[in-house]
């Protein structure tokens, strides 16, 4: 239901934390976040995934430095358009069983 390019940060967020749902159904608890040969940058969309599923409830070690703050995640630096946007999403995502 995100009605924006499906390569930002808010949908890195969005689609982390539903991965993460996804998990805790299937009984796992824990993770490793492995980027491989990505290149680590601070705030990036990578870190915004695993950041979502930790906020799932996945157990995901990570530096909270590292990750996007929560105006990025939530798009507050593109317009409140985005930001209504993501909490409506998120709203639908954290209310699937």
């Amino acid at each position: 239901g995100l009605k924006c390019h499906p390569g930002n940060i808010s949908s890195a967020y969005l689609a982390g934390y539903y991965a993460g749902m996804l998990a805790l159904k299937k009984n796992l608890s824990e993770a490793i976040l492995d980027i491989g040969l990505q290149n680590s940058t601070k705030g990036s969309s990578i870190y915004a995934a695993a950041k979502g599923a930790a906020d799932a409830g996945l157990e995901i070690s990570i530096d909270e430095g590292i990750v996007p703050d929560q105006d990025r995640i939530k798009g507050s630096h593109i317009n409140q358009d985005a930001v209504k946007n993501f909490e409506e999403s998120f709203a639908k995502i954290k209310n699937m069983k």
